[in-house]
């Protein structure tokens, strides 16, 4: 069993030494905390950062004209380096969009899916505008501030940067209350967290995005002030020099109650 040999192997090696784990997500600091390896380890809680001089809120209309989005439509963004990876749940979101299709009036929602390949399920009224692999930050803020609200419907995630990006382009989140999302929104303030790889449980978070405040000017300055707060890239980068200089000083209780971030 390599698996038994290599845990062996590492519990030997670590049981002397004193670490200090810094994780992105409060989940997976959670996960470490739990394990068998890291439960007598100090672990710390530092999101990573974006760029937030590029992801910034952009006019909606004016991003609309630039990368193809209807105006008059509810748009909703998809992205992934791989949309067709199962794990990224591009088909729960669009199981869906059939029922917030029906619920809104057909025709009044589109579908802005950027990545490799291509989505063109048959048989719909949704309208899709595939836009491919976007290598440009820039035009990814673009994207972001076109739409209405950007999903995440991830089966497994940590913390996503697409969703960081969103939130700093002012657009709110729609994700499953896994892993690192309930770090990122603040529910039905900055998103909505459903129900996991509950359907129905997502569709209702595209209708409480369709009808709530949040696609508005007041949602998009929540989303704005979240990013600025807790995933400014300059800022997070701060925090690790501080932290190192906290352990160099000796002193790990100050650092153990200074980055725990919720």
């Amino acid at each position: 069993d390599l698996s038994r040999t290599n845990w062996t192997r590492k519990k030997n090696a670590w049981s002397s030494v004193e670490f200090t784990l810094v994780s992105p997500s409060n989940w997976l600091a959670d996960e470490a905390r739990r394990s068998s390896l890291m439960a007598d380890q100090n672990v710390m809680v530092i999101p990573n950062g974006i760029d937030l001089n590029c992801f910034i809120p952009l006019d909606r209309q004016d991003a609309r004209k630039t990368v193809g989005p209807s105006n008059d439509k509810f748009v909703i963004a998809f992205g992934a380096a791989s949309p067709m990876d199962a794990r990224k749940g591009l088909d729960l979101l669009w199981e869906a969009l059939q029922g917030f299709n029906k619920r809104i009036g057909e025709g009044n929602c589109e579908l802005l899916v950027f990545g490799s390949g291509s989505w063109n399920p048959p048989g719909s009224s949704i309208p899709i505008r595939n836009v491919g692999m976007i290598d440009d930050d820039r035009k990814l803020a673009l994207l972001y501030s076109a739409a209405n609200a950007f999903c995440a419907p991830s089966r497994e995630e940590n913390l996503a940067n697409m969703a960081l990006e969103s939130l700093g382009c002012g657009t709110p989140v729609l994700a499953f209350n896994i892993g690192g999302f309930p770090d990122i929104i603040d529910h039905r303030r900055t998103g909505y967290l459903a129900n996991p790889f509950d359907v129905k449980s997502l569709t209702d978070g595209l209708e409480f995005l369709y009808s709530s405040h949040l696609a508005g000017e007041d949602g998009r300055a929540a989303c704005r002030e979240r990013a600025e707060r807790l995933y400014n890239g300059r800022t997070n980068a701060n925090r690790y020099i501080d932290l190192y200089n906290i352990l160099s000083s000796g002193n790990i209780d100050r650092a153990a109650a200074s980055y725990v971030l919720r």
